[in-house]
């Protein structure tokens, strides 16, 4: 079993221009990997949630609405089949690959060395690398997420106050 995860993830290696990345639209991300497995609200209002499943890596890609009035890929995470600590050196190359197609065109810079996790960053995205999952994310998706976790905040604090005002 091992070596037919192993055989698949190297064809991704080999096909990581059909990987989905950061910043494309839900119509750009199904001609890549057809239906998704599943689709549901995101935490956020207006973002939605899909997850994917391709050569035994899964995609979770939350779709957010961008400045320009699309939706598009604000977060995505691709997991692989390892759990946690059984990783290998083919693992981290197969991470490595996706990190690079999510480049945009530019390079992404190591901004901390972990034991466990690397954290890169590059002009309008940030990326975290563990031992069998990577997570990039769109500086606009990072500012709307602030911006409604400090409006759902608000929300509740109204609440919260109403509530106290009844006693």
């Amino acid at each position: 079993m091992r070596g037919k995860v192993l055989l698949m993830m190297a064809g991704a290696v080999l096909a990581m221009t059909a990987w989905a990345r950061v910043g494309e639209t839900p119509d750009e991300t199904e001609v890549r990997y057809g239906t998704p497995l599943d689709s549901h609200p995101g935490l956020y209002s207006n973002t939605m949630v899909r997850t994917y499943s391709r050569a035994g890596i899964l995609v979770e890609a939350t779709f957010f609405m961008s400045n320009s009035g699309k939706s598009i890929v604000g977060e995505i995470t691709y997991s692989l089949p390892y759990p946690t600590g059984q990783s290998n050196e083919l693992t981290k190359v197969v991470l490595l690959k996706l990190l690079d197609a999510n480049a945009a065109g530019q390079r992404w810079d190591m901004q901390a060395n972990r034991p466990d996790t690397q954290e890169y960053s590059r002009p309008g995205a940030t990326a975290t690398v563990a031992p069998d999952l990577l997570t990039i994310t769109l500086d606009e998706y990072a500012a709307f997420a602030a911006a409604e976790k400090t409006r759902l905040i608000a929300e509740q604090l109204d609440r919260i106050e109403s509530h106290i005002r009844d006693f």
